[in-house]
């Protein structure tokens, strides 16, 4: 038997842009989901999945090869709730299990080659997979198809934190894709504010940050990707003194929300939202600073990210 632990993943900024190749910003989160291979000869009619849909990204992998012996068993700490990476860290981690199966050494590239295969037949526009790239590295991974870059950066900012909160709500990405339609001059809005996030990490610039996630939040309302709920929230959220900057993250912001405050009132805004009965899934402190799954090779990026 063997353990892969995976790390949640939030949209800091980019869940948009990203279906068209563009810029986004993923952090990387504890606690980590699970998945657990064992080597038992199954009996006839019985699963090789446990909490896995068979259907699933991770499910098609799985029974799609003879070669996948054993059985794959999911746990999660966040019981189900949206928006944090699962059915990408649920791939991820039956990516790893086949490659300890077939004895071979797992790849960034022929994971995401793996996922891309995986998905091409669902209808609508397809997942980027930026999740499940996010998800096998570590910290904040900066992720832009177009321009070949995937790149990881801890958070550098001393003067203020983030939290990142549960709606209480679940939308489900792949039927969210079906029905969607996105303008090109609306992409490169969102691509603009994205590539400004990326910049304020590598300037370390606090106020840059709080502009562009307040300008992507207002970009999604205006062009009507929030639900109505995230809607509330957020409105409510603009009137706390302690919180700089919120959005709703994911598919139409409806799962997590981001607040970010300074690090001088971190403590009143968690006291105020445990208060609240919010559910507080991460902070800065629960950054997943763990190794990376999968290395990163910025050569072979520049191939597989085209």
């Amino acid at each position: 038997m063997i353990q892969f632990n995976l790390p949640a993943k939030t949209f800091f900024v980019g869940e948009y842009a990203a279906l068209y190749g563009g810029p986004a910003l993923l952090v990387t989160t504890t606690p980590c989901f699970g998945i657990t291979w064992s080597n038992k000869i199954t009996r006839h009619n019985e699963s090789r999945l446990r909490g896995i849909h068979p259907d699933s990204p991770a499910g098609r992998w799985w029974l799609s090869s003879k070669h996948h012996r054993g059985i794959l068993e999911w746990q999660d700490p966040y019981q189900g709730r949206g928006g944090l990476g699962a059915s990408s860290a649920q791939f991820l981690g039956a990516f790893l299990a086949s490659c300890h199966c077939l004895n071979q050494e797992p790849q960034l590239t022929d994971m995401f080659n793996a996922f891309q295969q995986t998905c091409k037949h669902e209808a609508g526009i397809l997942p980027s997979g930026y999740d499940v790239l996010a998800q096998s590295q570590n910290q904040f991974v900066a992720i832009n198809r177009q321009e070949r870059v995937l790149q990881t950066y801890p958070w550098p900012f001393a003067d203020i934190d983030f939290f990142l909160v549960h709606s209480g709500k679940k939308i489900q990405t792949h039927e969210h894709l079906k029905n969607i339609q996105l303008h090109a001059s609306f992409i490169k809005e969102l691509s603009s504010i994205a590539h400004q996030t990326q910049m304020a990490f590598i300037n370390t610039n606090s106020n840059q940050l709080i502009d562009s996630i307040n300008a992507y939040s207002k970009s999604l309302f205006t062009n009507q990707l929030v639900t109505e709920n995230t809607i509330t929230s957020l409105i409510a959220f603009h009137e706390c003194e302690y919180i700089s900057a919120s959005k709703g993250c994911g598919a139409l912001g409806a799962d997590v929300l981001l607040l970010i405050t300074t690090r001088n009132d971190a403590a009143k805004l968690e006291a105020k939202l445990r208060d609240e009965q919010k559910l507080i899934l991460a902070t800065s402190a629960d950054i997943y600073r763990e190794k990376p799954i999968l290395k990163n090779n910025p050569q072979k990026a520049l191939d597989f990210l085209l």
